[in-house]
């Protein structure tokens, strides 16, 4: 159940089955250390998926800081997209409620967004209220396991076409662990894996540096 309750501050604080979105104390300058945090990731790419809105200070100063940046947050409580969109004027913002399973990469504009540079980011108070939902939504963006990622690079046609002669099994025959144990791939991890399969100059690498970011 959504409650909300006003923080020192005077600021209305949502509560999600009684657990806190935000600081009691200062959720302004809690969303400040968030977007420092975040800060160095965002740099350089087309879109931040954020999951979770919470209250949405965090994402009000992501997008505050970065103008250019589509930012598309999840959030799994309806009410909090809804009073978001309500009071927020930032143009760079999307909310979206998450589909389950590969239906988020099937929402129009996640579709568009994946098919260029990105990063995901966590907002903890939000994981910790809806883990499952948000876990899932952030495997099928990352591309965790053998459907995900290709999904993503069926999203991404012409990285398809460049994946056409490497089979995902022969990926983790070269060693690359990432995929099997589910955990973050990431360009570091697929490099040593590859080579000296492909040129790191060749088109390849430029789609899988941008892919795995």
């Amino acid at each position: 159940m959504l409650e909300w309750e006003e923080g020192r501050t005077g600021t209305r604080i949502p509560k999600w089955n009684g657990r806190l979105l935000a600081s009691r104390v200062d959720p302004l300058r809690e969303a400040v250390h968030w977007a420092d945090r975040a800060e160095a990731r965002v740099r350089g790419v087309r879109t931040a998926f954020i999951l979770g809105l919470g209250a949405g200070f965090h994402v009000q100063e992501l997008a505050k800081r970065f103008s250019n940046l589509n930012i598309i947050a999840f959030e799994p409580i309806a009410e909090l997209a809804d009073d978001f969109n309500a009071r927020s004027s930032a143009p760079n913002v999307t909310v979206i409620v998450p589909f389950k399973g590969a239906l988020v990469l099937s929402e129009p504009r996640v579709a568009d967004a994946v098919c260029a540079s990105y990063v995901v980011l966590r907002h903890a108070p939000t994981m910790k209220c809806s883990e499952e939902l948000l876990t899932e939504t952030e495997r099928w963006l990352l591309g965790r396991d053998d459907q995900s990622f290709y999904a993503l690079l069926q999203a991404r046609r012409n990285d398809l076409q460049l994946f056409s002669r490497l089979e995902l099994p022969e990926l983790r025959n070269r060693g690359l662990s990432d995929v099997r144990n589910r955990k973050p791939v990431t360009i570091k991890s697929i490099v040593p894996a590859l080579r000296p399969a492909f040129d790191e100059r060749s088109q390849i690498w430029l789609a899988l540096s941008e892919l795995v970011k």
